[in-house]
């Protein structure tokens, strides 16, 4: 398992921000700034930093259209090891030899051999190199070389004189305008030119990629290599990432169960990632249960069926026989006469989609609404109107269900959210129905950020990192990703068998 950082302060909020990063906030936002805090508030590792320090160093000539020469890789190295020294032995694992002379000044072979493909900002006519297939100082431009940032600034010192920290993320970038503009470097980045573009900050991304499935590594690897990724985009997937591995440390048995169960194997299961120990104890649990309510099934059925299983016929049982037929609610169990019981059953018999009476339950749900919105009482409520969206998103070209879906909308993007499963909710309900619906999500996925510690990878809720509510920002988060991949959404499962 990784080695979690811990993050100076524990668990940072967007309303604190670091001292000195007024200017950051100003240039790029509020959202942006949050992504910021996490470098300002350095890191230091869990581990016995007094045997040896792990950091990150990369090779990039995304400005020659080049990509990773080197992807970022984990070094490991004594305490007051400096930023060359890193550099030096990851360059000698790839057997790779170099030269240096105010800095580094050439490395043999490490060019691709391809033709370079600037990208649009770049301004220069690009000359050649030396076609020896080394890459350094002067090739291509007159400002042509490799220039150092750790942890997403130019260090004011020479990388020979940097001390190293634990998880320092280096990375090594080939640049051709005006020695750093073209890697988004500016005053507020340590440098003396004007960028020509706003470069996110990728650090906290590079150091979570080593507990990323092998999917979300190369979507990570690609994001970090893309000099114009938003801030929005690193930190949705940083964020993803980071929680998925918080579940995993602390659900290390997922059982039946709205918390510590379904909603941590549907957010685990739709991103791809492989654990057949943790599911399969899961398996196993489901396997011995006997389960009660309508939405004991109702889960049940969706993480299942996001694992790749039929749950109409689970080793010889139909677990959607427990909700697939509607029934009047003045004839059902009391524990499934709330309006939450439609909803969920329609979303799980679309899951696949399962035989059972969906469009009366669509009915049952358009039935329901109070006007502006759905609730549990007589009044709509934000998590009611966004789940029953949610369920309703497949039907939204039925003129009746569209209409009302819009109503709630203009009532639901009026309201101020309380909490983070609020959010949550909205964003899947928003991710649901796509198009310029699933571009608004965004707007909520900035509002949940606010609710995360990066300390632990957890959600906070009442002041203390809580599992339900990781559990429901962790789905959100992955239906977000899924959404901006073109996935299906999170609840239309026929892509998982």
């Amino acid at each position: 398992m990784p080695t979690r950082f811990v993050a100076y302060g524990a668990c940072f909020f967007v309303e604190l921000l670091a001292k000195g990063g007024f200017l950051v906030m100003k240039k790029i936002g509020l959202f942006a700034m949050f992504i910021t805090i996490f470098v300002f508030c350095g890191c230091t590792s869990v581990d016995d930093e007094y045997s040896h320090i792990t950091v990150f160093v990369s090779f990039e000539g995304y400005n020659l259209g080049h990509g990773f020469y080197i992807e970022p890789t984990a070094i490991t190295l004594p305490p007051g090891s400096s930023a060359m020294d890193a550099t030096s032995a990851l360059l000698y694992q790839h057997g790779f030899e170099y030269s240096t002379t105010w800095g580094l000044d050439r490395i043999q072979n490490i060019h691709p051999g391809t033709a370079p493909n600037p990208p649009a900002y770049i301004i220069t006519d690009l000359t050649t190199g030396m076609g020896d297939g080394s890459l350094g100082s002067f090739d291509y431009a007159e400002a042509g070389g490799w220039i150092v940032t750790i942890n997403h600034f130019m260090p004011q010192v020479g990388a020979d004189e940097y001390e190293l920290s634990a998880y320092d993320v280096i990375r090594w970038q080939f640049s051709v305008e005006n020695w750093g503009a073209d890697l988004g470097l500016s005053e507020d980045r340590g440098f003396w030119t004007n960028a020509l573009y706003y470069h996110a900050d990728k650090t906290q991304l590079i150091r979570a990629i080593s507990a990323a499935n092998p999917e979300m590594r190369q979507q990570a690897l690609a994001v970090i290599i893309d000099p114009l990724a938003t801030a929005e985009e690193v930190a949705a997937l940083t964020v993803l990432i980071n929680t998925l591995e918080f579940m995993r440390e602390n659900v290390p048995y997922p059982v039946i169960g709205a918390v510590g169960g379904e909603w941590a194997v549907i957010a685990m299961a739709r991103t791809g990632n492989v654990d057949d120990v943790w599911f399969d104890g899961y398996l196993e649990s489901v396997q011995d249960a006997e389960l009660q309510t309508w939405t004991d099934y109702q889960r049940v059925v969706l993480s299942l069926t996001a694992l790749g299983f039929d749950a109409s016929d689970f080793y010889g049982n139909d677990l959607t026989a427990g909700f697939r037929n509607f029934v009047p609610v003045e004839q059902r169990p009391s524990h499934s006469r709330t309006i939450n019981a439609d909803i969920f059953a329609l979303i799980a018999l679309d899951s696949l989609p399962y035989s059972g009476d969906r469009m009366q339950f669509v009915a049952s749900i358009l039935d329901a609404f109070l006007g502006m919105g759905w609730g549990l009482g007589d009044a709509p409520d934000i998590d009611t109107t966004a789940m029953a969206i949610t369920a309703l998103a497949p039907y939204y070209s039925q003129p009746e269900v569209g209409t009302l879906i819009q109503d709630a909308l203009n009532w639901l993007t009026t309201q101020t959210p309380e909490n983070p499963e609020q959010l949550a909710q909205i964003i899947v309900a928003l991710t649901s129905l796509g198009g310029a619906y699933g571009e608004v999500a965004s707007d909520y996925i900035r509002l949940l950020l606010q609710h995360f510690c990066l300390a632990t990878g957890g959600f906070i809720r009442a002041g203390a990192v809580n599992q339900m509510t990781t559990e429901q920002a962790a789905y959100a988060f992955v239906a977000y990703w899924r959404f901006r991949q073109s996935y299906s959404p999170l609840f239309a499962m026929g892509d998982a068998r």
